[in-house]
């Protein structure tokens, strides 16, 4: 099975200090990868946390890959592994980083052997085209819009400070469409506890496109005048998206590129941070 991998990020318009707090990684070797990290906006420092904590996941599911994919090492453990090592570190840093600056999202998508493995600890979106021409699109928020960040796992503080003020409980849409048409086939909302795992096996040889996003991506909205603006409908974001004419090279940096300018000229942008990053996977031709 041949395959690709891509990524596009940018800065969301309600960003105005130009920083994003979105951080991506996407690589082949020495196990194809993606990690997504989206850092709370009200945290000091959490772009430096964001990429903290996805650099310590990139380091362990390389080094641990054999553990992870015989389930050795599962979704808590792998979660607890990786935070506690981002906070130690930045302990040891000794430059004064605020203990929240670790209050980010994580995503993982992984591939391991013929299939992708998918992690979610907070909010995002998972995003699949199954071979029947079928998308695919679950959508994980938390009650009060507050995901429960790993830190606060390993951080008192602050998830005392999280559970006097939040439930944590997560919402999660699952929504199947036509891809040629985007007619809705099915959907789901249901509730889990903020400790239930999101973790996903998608076959390649089933779902030839799996796609992990952050929240940013159902931002997006159309401005009407100086203060006026409407949300625009996921579905409506995904139709200019992910309308893949093809899948050489940087297809999900041309694809979103490509929308996003046509977006902007409608006065439609995406007000948070926006991450996406995608394997595609094609039948090797026999000879």
């Amino acid at each position: 099975m041949l395959h690709s991998l891509d990524y596009f990020i940018k800065t969301g318009k309600r960003h105005t200090n130009n920083i994003c707090e979105d951080y991506i990684i996407c690589e082949e070797k020495p196990t194809p990868h993606i990690i997504l990290s989206d850092g709370c906006s009200t945290a000091k420092n959490t772009d430096t946390g964001a990429r903290l904590i996805a650099h310590i996941a990139k380091k362990y599911i390389n080094e641990f890959q054999k553990y992870i994919e015989s389930g050795e090492i599962g979704y808590e453990l792998l979660g607890k592994m990786i935070i506690t090592k981002a906070k130690k570190i930045a302990q040891e840093l000794g430059c004064g980083l605020d203990p929240s600056c670790l209050n980010a999202t994580l995503s993982i998508a992984i591939l391991l052997n013929n299939e992708v493995r998918v992690y979610v600890y907070g909010d995002g979106l998972i995003i699949t085209i199954n071979d029947d021409n079928e998308l695919e699109v679950t959508q994980i928020e938390y009650s009060g819009n507050a995901p429960y960040y790993l830190n606060y796992l390993v951080d008192p503080v602050e998830n005392y400070k999280y559970s006097k003020k939040f439930k944590g409980e997560k919402i999660i849409t699952y929504s199947k469409f036509n891809i040629k048409n985007f007619e809705l086939i099915r959907k789901k909302i249901f509730t889990k506890s903020k400790f239930a795992p999101i973790c996903c096996t998608f076959s390649t040889e089933i779902f030839p496109t799996v796609i992990i996003a952050s929240d940013g991506l159902d931002s997006f909205v159309k401005k009407a005048s100086t203060i006026e603006v409407s949300k625009i409908e996921l579905v409506d974001e995904l139709k200019s998206l992910i309308s893949f004419v093809n899948y050489t090279g940087e297809f999900i940096n041309r694809e979103v590129k490509r929308a996003i300018r046509i977006f902007e000229r409608k006065s439609i942008f995406h007000l948070d941070d926006l991450a996406i990053g995608g394997f595609h996977f094609e039948k090797e031709e026999a000879n």
